[in-house]
């Protein structure tokens, strides 16, 4: 490496990481695209395990080169690095009224998350849809069977949302969908889950099994991600 190189490339490091005090203390998560991976692992791979020391950090010749070009990059406004959003559910247990009351703050830097509109899920086998109703950025659908039902609805904005769901004598359990948190209850024969995807509020229930509602709502949910 020469003089003029290694000069760029700790420049570049000690700048984009200036502001780091403790190593110790980083807790992010990065998430990198299939290609600049790939290209960084042909890279390890070809380097002859030769080390220089370029500031406080220690790596390959090859990686080195590597490093400086998605440095320069990123520096120019083509980031490899992006900050996956972070959907944090605030939860309170309200003994009083018997609920699980959750507000949502939503961390998305980077603006990874994607708006996929409404959202309308196949009608099960053997119910058919009874109702529609579609009101600015909120959707419910009803579908029905003889005396059996199962009603699924979305509501945009959860930054604005306030939850309440209720845990007095209720299977309350947290559970994912598709990679996203939420809750599931059974009560009285009434099955529901709740989750968000950081945009939406998604909510189905109906006296059917759980195990149904989730399918149902996973094969809403995948693919999108």
């Amino acid at each position: 490496m020469d003089f003029k190189t290694k000069e760029a490339l700790k420049c570049a490091l000690e700048t984009e990481y200036a502001w780091v005090d403790s190593w110790d203390d980083m807790d992010y998560e990065y998430c990198f695209s299939d290609g600049f991976n790939d290209g960084i692992k042909r890279i390890f791979n070809m380097a002859d395990r030769k080390y220089v020391s370029v500031g406080r950090f220690r790596i390959t010749r090859v990686a080195a080169a590597a490093l400086l070009a998605a440095m320069l990059m990123m520096l120019a406004g083509c980031g490899f690095i992006v900050k996956q959003a972070v959907i944090n559910w605030n939860e309170t247990v309200n003994t009083e009224q018997g609920t699980l009351d959750v507000d949502f703050v939503v961390e998305d830097p980077d603006d990874t998350l994607k708006d996929y509109g409404i959202l309308k899920p196949e009608t099960p086998d053997g119910y058919s849809v009874s109702s529609e109703e579609k009101t600015g950025s909120s959707y419910c659908v009803e579908y029905s069977n003889g005396d059996d039902y199962i009603i699924y609805s979305q509501e945009k904005g959860i930054d604005n949302i306030a939850l309440s769901i209720d845990s007095e004598n209720n299977e309350l359990e947290e559970l994912e969908i598709s990679g996203y948190k939420g809750y599931s209850s059974s009560k009285y024969g009434v099955q529901s889950i709740t989750w968000s995807d950081g945009i939406y509020l998604y909510d189905v229930y109906g006296n059917c099994t759980l195990e149904q509602l989730e399918q149902m709502a996973n094969n809403l949910m995948r693919g999108l991600k």
